[in-house]
């Protein structure tokens, strides 16, 4: 097996809402064109998700949702292998990477997440021992901020290994 490509949307400020809406943001999700099969809302419990948008399709995603004591999160992990449909080539990995930053701005529009992130392997903790001191310097690929609307597109890609040559537009 190999690695994932985590999308992490975090909610701070909203958390006393959060349980009672996530069925409804997992219905938004729609949109985005993720789909889950056998929902079940238990904290950190992961579930079976399928990415079909006009870019990508795959039905062997994972989607959790995730609690901690200060912030509570969603994470969908897509296999690279299928992200990259076994491509390594750095014209591949860049039309991937915008495709996923693109998706990462329409995530973060439908469901008002605070945060959104993506890496190689990104889990939500990651977000804890990054970014929640309030420096948000982040070790992240693409870094979504959309309470004060900044972005951050580090200097590698989302495989983690070759340099970003590719910046989008905001």
């Amino acid at each position: 097996m190999g690695s994932y490509i985590g999308i992490v949307a975090i909610y701070i400020k909203k958390l006393d809402s959060f349980n009672g809406k996530i069925l409804n943001m997992i219905d938004k999700l729609k949109r985005c064109g993720i789909k889950l099969s056998n929902v079940n809302i238990l904290e950190d419990f992961p579930m079976e998700a399928s990415v079909n948008t006009n870019c990508f399709s795959s039905s062997n995603c994972l989607f959790t949702i995730s609690d901690n004591r200060y912030f509570r999160g969603i994470v969908l992990e897509i296999p690279e292998s299928e992200l990259l449909n076994n491509n390594y080539s750095n014209e591949k990995i860049n039309e991937v990477d915008g495709w996923l930053f693109a998706l990462m701005k329409k995530i973060c529009a439908t469901i008002n997440c605070d945060y959104i992130f993506c890496d190689n392997e990104a889990d939500i903790l990651d977000f804890q021992y990054n970014c929640y001191d309030g420096s948000f310097n982040t070790n992240f690929s693409i870094f979504i901020n959309n309470i004060d609307k900044t972005i951050v597109l580090n200097d590698w890609n989302i495989d983690g290994l070759s340099k970003r040559t590719a910046y989008y537009n905001n």
